[in-house]
């Protein structure tokens, strides 16, 4: 793979993370749980028929599709965000987790990458983890974007500065699943601390642009200096 000026990752943009679940077929199995713990423990306390219910619906949601409205449109919306980069030549890095599981395991992928981006997995939060980032040649850019922005993106950034890398968040490409319920504000406060610079879009292109200028304003001194 040729070197590029700089990547955009793509955090977990699988059907898991990215698509809505059935509701209807929820509150089914909801209620059939509730039938089984009437038929199977009446005299439990209430307080612990609570804290089993709680549990009961989160392993529920934990084991279909996470997604809400924010990833839904997110969904929507980067497949022509990406293209435009490629068209700039960026390069593409399409990350996914697979935590324990084999390094060989396929992902299904909501966000469907190009045959000339990378697909990499990760085995924790941050892209880095399990991660070789020889293989992929990552350059000094780096700008993350994806789900879930509270955790494996947030990771992911941060993890990037410590690694010398200038580390961007395009914030109008990421979105947080129906299970993460931490504030957003706090995480942008906590990225910015670690040096991660949050941006949109248009903002990110405007300073790819201007580094640009500046490369070609640079190039055009040193020829003229060497003409001396």
């Amino acid at each position: 793979m040729r070197h590029r000026d700089y990547s955009i990752v793509v955090v977990d943009m699988v059907k898991h993370h990215c698509l809505k679940s059935n509701p209807e077929i929820e509150q089914i199995r909801y209620q059939e749980y509730l039938e089984k713990e009437q038929k199977y423990w009446p005299e439990l306390p209430e307080e612990d028929k609570v804290f089993k219910r709680a549990n009961f619906l989160h392993q529920l949601r934990m084991g279909s599709y996470r997604g809400n409205d924010q990833t839904e449109n997110l969904t929507n919306l980067m497949p022509s965000v990406l293209s435009e980069f490629r068209r700039s030549g960026a390069q593409i890095v399409h990350v996914y987790s697979r935590y324990n599981g084999p390094k060989e395991t396929k992902p299904d992928f909501a966000v469907k990458p190009d045959s000339e981006d990378s697909i990499v997995s990760k085995i924790g939060d941050s892209f880095f983890e399990g991660t070789d980032p020889q293989e992929i040649h990552l350059p000094k850019k780096l700008a993350f974007c994806g789900v879930n922005l509270n955790v494996c993106v947030r990771a992911s950034a941060i993890d990037a500065v410590k690694r010398g890398h200038q580390s961007y968040v395009l914030l109008d490409l990421t979105a947080n699943d129906r299970m993460i319920i931490t504030l957003q504000r706090s995480t942008l406060n906590y990225l910015r601390r670690k040096g991660v610079i949050v941006t949109s879009v248009q903002k990110f292109k405007t300073i790819l642009e201007n580094t640009r200028v500046q490369q070609r304003r640079i190039y055009k001194i040193n020829q003229a200096l060497r003409g001396f």
